[in-house]
């Protein structure tokens, strides 16, 4: 079986790039013959989950979550993720 998905990338404003805001995404994507909505990379597991519920109140479609460990920081010449394998799961099981 084949799924038609739609991931979504969401900024820390709850933005898509372009200024979509997840209602607006969930409205324009819900009807067009997708079987499953999400979003995907960007940002880290709150903010992940945040976009989810976000797109939860909008379809009824299954949704799926990819978040990233969050953004880097750059330190000592090197991007590294503070975002602790606790942290991230924490957010996975919510």
């Amino acid at each position: 079986m084949v799924f038609r998905h739609a991931l979504i990338t969401f900024t820390q404003s709850g933005k898509t790039y372009f200024g979509h805001a997840p209602a607006e995404v969930a409205d324009a994507l819900g009807s067009g013959g997708i079987d499953v909505l999400g979003a995907n990379c960007s940002v880290g597991p709150q903010l992940m989950l945040e976009a989810v519920q976000a797109l939860h109140e909008h379809t009824e479609l299954p949704l799926a979550a990819m978040p990233n460990a969050g953004l880097p920081g750059y330190r000592d010449g090197r991007f590294i993720y503070v975002t602790t394998p606790a942290y991230f799961g924490k957010y996975a099981s919510r």
